[in-house]
């Protein structure tokens, strides 16, 4: 079942897989001996991404858990609502 929020998991463990190889490509330069934080110091803008991404995944899969189990509901024929009339 496709929905937003599972767009929304694709793209961000996308954007976690692009901020890990930015992070390995930072380890190797620096192993290799090249200085990276001359040319390469946008890729420390990767680290707070990364950080972002890691609180945001569990976000995403709770709220789309809670979206699945209520299309469950709606497809078991569960009521949405019930409504109630006064007297008048």
């Amino acid at each position: 079942m496709e929905t937003n929020y599972a767009r929304a998991i694709r793209i961000t463990w996308i954007i976690t897989g692009l901020c890990l190889i930015a992070f390995l490509t930072m380890w190797l330069m620096s192993n290799f001996g090249i200085d990276w934080r001359k040319d390469w110091f946008f890729l420390v803008f990767s680290i707070p991404m990364f950080l972002l991404c890691i609180i945001t995944l569990p976000v995403l899969y709770q709220y789309r858990g809670k979206q699945i189990s209520g299309m469950k509901d709606i497809a078991a024929g569960k009521e949405l609502a019930r409504w109630t009339y006064d007297e008048q």
